[in-house]
């Protein structure tokens, strides 16, 4: 929100971080940072995920070889 606001008073617009912020929870926006979640109910790896990396790799490498 800072940013923002910061941003606005460079363009020359008198604004403080409260009002941004306020404007910001009106149109439903999250004041909370984005965080990972874990995916499953373990919120362990999948065991294959490296597998599954290797193999996307492999096929994207195919794919810039042929061009």
């Amino acid at each position: 929100m800072r940013q923002i606001s910061g941003a606005l008073r460079e363009m020359g617009h008198e604004v403080q971080f409260t009002s941004v912020a306020m404007l910001m929870r009106l149109l439903g926006y999250s004041l909370q940072a984005n965080v990972k979640t874990n995916e499953g109910a373990s919120g362990a790896s999948h065991p294959d995920r490296d597998a599954q990396f290797q193999h996307i790799n492999q096929t994207a490498k195919a794919a810039v070889a042929a061009g």
